[in-house]
């Protein structure tokens, strides 16, 4: 219940729900469950811009997963605490955490979520001020949206690429990718309003 009324913007009512939740399988001794409400206590935190409070959560999920030997939600919730932390202008931590959550999921093969990962520490690396990093990590997560046939995956790292070249001072690039990635968003979003 908590996850839909995060869905539906209702945020207070989200984390009255998991809240809740949290207590039974605190109650239960449910560790594994505990981590996900956890996990789910930080994501509507970080929809409300309280990044602080998010990591809170992160930080407590984290433990559990540990604790349980969880190693896809640990890097899940990793990569949930990069970007607070990346939100935070901590940059340095965020690619910290990135590269942690990458460390795990490439041992999983979950591609998908490496994929997610590698464009989210490609723009943590370009706002560190890394921009050849941010390049190289960019490129390779979008080698692999393409791979995953991740049409909007592919249309967010062709942003991240536009913004990475015009660091690197290649403004010819830097348009071509921005190109890229508007055609990419404009496409979904008239699929989507195929399907409505």
């Amino acid at each position: 219940l908590g996850a839909a009324r995060e869905r539906l913007g209702q945020y207070a009512e989200a984390i009255e729900n998991f809240e809740r939740a949290l207590a039974v399988h605190r109650e239960l001794r449910n560790r594994a469950q505990e981590g996900v409400v956890l996990n789910n206590l930080g994501a509507v935190y970080n929809d409300l811009g309280r990044y602080d409070r998010a990591l809170e959560q992160y930080q407590q999920a984290l433990a559990v997963y540990r604790e349980v030997g969880d190693r896809r939600n640990e890097g899940t919730t990793l990569a949930n605490a990069g970007f607070a932390f990346y939100k935070l202008g901590q940059t340095a931590k965020a690619v910290e955490h990135y590269e942690r959550a990458l460390a795990l999921q490439r041992e999983r093969a979950d591609r998908p979520q490496e994929a997610n990962t590698l464009t989210k520490l490609g723009l943590a690396q370009l706002a560190e001020g890394k921009p050849a990093d941010a390049l190289k990590t960019s490129e390779r997560a979008l080698a692999l949206h393409r791979e995953l046939k991740d049409r909007y995956g592919e249309g967010r790292t062709l942003d991240v690429l536009g913004q990475t070249n015009r660091a690197l001072g290649k403004n010819e690039q830097s348009l071509a990718y921005l190109g890229a990635a508007l055609s990419a968003m404009r496409e979904l979003d008239s699929r989507a309003g195929e399907a409505a």
